[in-house]
């Protein structure tokens, strides 16, 4: 099963600091490499420059 953001129609606003696939990225990284700690997570992604 292949998850597509824009089948869902969402809208992003314009005043975001991070698009929906960065979330969904930032989410599976914690989940599968930091025990769910999104912090650590998205420490990792700033740290490996990633954005």
């Amino acid at each position: 099963m292949r998850l597509k953001l824009k089948e869902y129609k969402t809208l992003e606003d314009k005043q975001r600091k991070i698009h929906d696939a960065q979330v969904v990225v930032l989410a599976i990284l914690a989940a599968r490499y930091f025990h769910g700690n999104f912090v650590s997570a998205g420490l990792y992604i700033r740290d490996h420059h990633f954005t």
